[in-house]
């Protein structure tokens, strides 16, 4: 009797772990907190005293716009690529305190940043998104190095605009390094979009390169 109840404790204790172990990776593979922030050339984060979890004074190289401040009360907006069939939501993203333009939570969703260029004004905006989530499966920028010059992008805005960009290049920077005019490029009306490429470097935590595709406003 006693052999049958301490059977039954190791039973259930196997199967307590395995759905902890199996919930873990399901939770990791939807909500992914991953170290993949984008490096802004520059950028200077000053600490908050009572929170130095999060960054809160900000100092923003020129050429780039800090209109956070002007983010509509209520947040709406879309991004959808046909060719790689991407339809997104689009969060609005900070600086984290590393100095680096913050990660979307979802591998589902892209992230503007809100300290930058308003899609649709002049100045480049930009948006970023997972290449993969918490298990190596296909996030939303997955196929966003299969985008070709002349490709449309679609953005729809709090205002109900619709937005449209037509792609005219891209190129991979290693993670560090993309150069300045990414976030503050004053030549016209450009959306840069933003995943990690590469190789993944387990001990940062990141993959070794970043792709920067990117589009102007059509008048079309």
């Amino acid at each position: 009797m006693a052999n049958s109840k301490t059977k039954k404790i190791i039973t259930l204790a196997v199967v307590f772990i395995a759905v902890l172990g199996l919930g873990g990776v399901v939770l990791r593979a939807f909500f992914f907190f991953p170290s993949d922030e984008v490096v802004i050339p520059g950028a200077v984060v000053t600490k908050s005293p009572e929170d130095t979890k999060t960054a809160t004074q900000i100092k923003v190289t020129p050429g780039t716009k800090a209109i956070a401040a002007t983010v509509p009360e209520v947040f709406s907006m879309h991004l959808t690529i046909p060719t790689i069939k991407v339809d997104a939501k689009i969060v609005d993203l900070g600086i984290n305190a590393k100095g680096n333009m913050a990660a979307p939570r979802k591998f589902s969703d892209v992230g503007w940043y809100k300290y930058g260029t308003f899609p649709g004004e002049v100045g480049s905006s930009v948006i970023a998104g997972h290449v993969d989530n918490g298990v190596g499966l296909a996030a939303v920028f997955a196929n966003l190095k299969d985008l070709k010059v002349g490709d449309d992008i679609y953005v729809d805005t709090t205002e109900n605009k619709k937005l449209h960009f037509v792609v005219t290049g891209s190129k991979i920077y290693a993670f560090d390094s993309a150069p300045k005019k990414v976030f503050a490029d004053n030549s016209g009306k450009i959306l840069n979009l933003i995943t990690c490429s590469g190789t993944f470097m387990s001990a940062l935590r990141t993959h070794s390169d970043r792709l920067v595709v990117s589009a102007l406003l059509s008048d079309k």
